[in-house]
């Protein structure tokens, strides 16, 4: 006989103020997560120096606030980075390493402008404007599924749609694991999905018919 099980799992917890770690306790936290592995012998085999403890967990606190968690099962060939990166990737977070130092940076609409394209900085007589054709890289409609924590786990899935979408397939990234449908939302809705999207066009969220980047 089969039976199925949704097992929360025991991690030590990190104390930005203290500097200290926990005995390992039930949690759904995203940076114990990571932490546990860039730390782990399997894993990253880092040390605490070599993680920037800070960063991660500031952004894990963001995440609380946003109501936003970590549930996953982790099955298939990984390499540390692989994993970190798909782990990140599911809360609109990029990996980075600054010389052995691992640091993480938060995507999100407040993120400083690199760069401004305006006619200033265009040579006269060099812009000129190209009419893209449909690709995989550039789909109308992007769809995420995820498994609806407020449903019972059920496999739900949130889709951000062009005004002016064909029924072409849409693109399926797979960023989201376990979580309430509004993390879901926030997910598609932010820039890291919608930039898959044709550049010279603005999404619109079916789940709550927001234009991409303003519900993230």
């Amino acid at each position: 006989s089969k039976f199925s099980m949704i097992a929360t799992r025991k991690l030590p917890l990190y104390d930005l103020s203290k500097k200290t770690w926990s005995e390992p306790v039930p949690t759904s936290s995203w940076a114990a997560a990571v932490c546990a592995v860039a730390r782990a012998s399997w894993g990253g085999r880092m040390v605490d120096a070599q993680i920037d403890l800070d960063a991660v967990w500031s952004i894990d606190k963001r995440l609380k606030e946003k109501g936003w968690f970590y549930n996953a099962y982790l099955d298939g060939p990984y390499n540390v980075w692989e994993l970190l990166g798909e782990m990140c990737k599911a809360v609109c977070v990029i990996p980075r390493l600054t010389g052995t130092i691992l640091s993480f940076i938060e995507d999100g609409p407040n993120r400083p402008v690199r760069f401004v394209l305006t006619p200033r900085h265009i040579m006269r007589g060099t812009f000129k404007v190209t009419f893209g054709t449909w690709d995989e890289d550039t789909p109308d409609d992007v769809q995420i599924a995820y498994k609806d924590a407020d449903a019972g786990f059920q496999d739900r899935d949130v889709r951000a749609v062009l005004p002016e979408s064909t029924t072409r397939p849409p693109s399926r990234p797979g960023l989201c694991p376990t979580a309430p449908r509004r993390a879901a939302c926030s997910l598609i809705c932010s820039r890291r999905v919608s930039s898959l999207l044709s550049e010279s066009k603005r999404a619109y969220c079916v789940a709550c018919m927001k234009p991409a980047v303003w519900c993230y």
